[in-house]
């Protein structure tokens, strides 16, 4: 990851960095910072913090509940009840001392980014004009409707940038439709983009629309970094170790049943990393599995790097897993959120032509498991797309 030397322009990147503790918020930001320097440019990432107020939470959760259907606001009030009232004090305990440890060792790593000292406000963003020659707002989703519908927030669509170029990269709204109101607010702001670029192709027509401009559809920013650069960046090496990496966001038990079967089919032990999504999971508990609880971004890495096999209903999961060669299974996570992430994977496996690598119940796993990724032909096309990702950013960028 050479390039040129360029002295002149310094680029501020912002996308989800201060107090990010998901592994693939990290890596992508990581990420994007290493190969922008890669091309000469001095970077960093740009800390900002934004605060919800109570009365913002209040009226988004009372949105979203009420465009349930009957069934699914039952559904979610049964939830309620039993995070509330039925989850285990010890094990509460026990997760939330997880929690922490892991955050810990996260934000550890991502102290290790460029970064400015300052933390900026909605309030005192608007002051970093004149710093930088360039702002890149991406990746990942950094365009989620809700940030502008209910929090008022569109620093993420540089609003606040009076001079410098403005470029997207591999932006996400993080979900398929776009509500109308949230159209007619970005509307003016993605017309005043220099270049613009998203992440997943099925939102590039959309955001196309909107901006009256051409919208590339690029890679995600860890898919920039080509494997073998990974194990040279993190010092790791490849020791093709027999176990199962488990690493789900969701809370359905089909996705731990279906990891538990597989392991007992192929006599392999599973490497589980349970509350991935910083809450108590009781679906999590049970494994006979070595967990993997409190691993850092570096490990995180290594982990799926060393599996024969990865199960995940994560994004970034199976991103990490195609860049480094290994068989995957993407769960689709049900819907038990306010909104539904599953157009992200959809997207990446279309993109790789890995649809089948969606499974849904075990029988279908074990058929999918018959027939190994062709990773000859599938590493061609993730060179052609890296390619033309690094070449659309360099650009943007001159």
């Amino acid at each position: 990851m050479k390039g040129k030397s360029n002295s002149i322009k310094k680029i501020g990147i912002l996308t989800d960095y201060n107090g990010n503790t998901n592994y693939g918020g990290v890596l992508q930001a990581y990420a994007l910072q290493k190969i922008i320097s890669s091309f000469g440019y001095g970077c960093e990432q740009i800390q900002y913090k934004f605060i919800i107020s109570q009365k913002q939470k209040i009226q988004k959760s009372l949105y979203y509940f009420c465009a349930r259907s009957f069934d699914e606001k039952i559904d979610l009030i049964k939830l309620w009840i039993k995070n509330g009232f039925k989850i285990n004090k010890k094990k509460r305990v026990e997760c939330d001392e997880i929690v922490q440890e892991r955050n810990k060792k996260i934000l550890l790593f991502s102290e290790g980014i460029p970064h400015t000292k300052t933390i900026y406000y909605s309030n005192t963003i608007s002051s970093i004009n004149g710093k930088y020659d360039a702002f890149v707002v991406g990746s990942d989703i950094i365009w989620l409707p809700e940030r502008v519908l209910f929090q008022n927030d569109k620093v993420f669509f540089l609003d606040f940038v009076r001079n410098g170029r403005k470029i997207a990269y591999a932006a996400s709204t993080g979900v398929s439709k776009l509500p109308h109101r949230f159209e007619k607010e970005v509307r003016r702001d993605l017309a005043g983009f220099d270049r613009l670029s998203v992440r997943e192709k099925s939102m590039a027509s959309k955001i196309e629309r909107l901006s009256e401009k051409e919208v590339a559809s690029v890679l995600d920013p860890t898919m920039l970094i080509s494997s073998k650069d990974w194990l040279d960046l993190f010092e790791i090496q490849e020791k093709n170790e027999e176990y199962i990496f488990c690493y789900f966001l969701g809370r359905d038990k089909k996705s731990r049943l279906i990891s538990r079967k597989i392991s007992e089919k192929k006599g392999q032990r599973l490497k589980v990393l349970r509350y991935a999504n910083g809450r108590y999971c009781d679906v999590d508990d049970g494994f006979e599995a070595d967990y993997v609880d409190t691993i850092d971004p570096r490990e995180f890495v290594e982990t799926v790097l060393n599996s024969s096999l990865v199960i995940t209903d994560s994004f970034h999961g199976i991103a990490m897993s195609i860049v480094m060669g290994k068989e995957f299974l993407a769960i689709e996570r049900e819907k038990e959120s306010r909104v539904s992430f599953n157009s992200r994977i959809n997207d990446i496996l279309a993109t790789f032509d890995l649809r089948d690598r969606k499974i849904h119940d075990l029988d279908e796993a074990i058929k999918v498991l018959e027939k190994p990724i062709d990773y000859q032909d599938l590493e061609s096309r993730l060179v052609e797309l890296r390619e033309y990702s690094l070449d659309w950013l360099k650009n943007s960028l001159e």
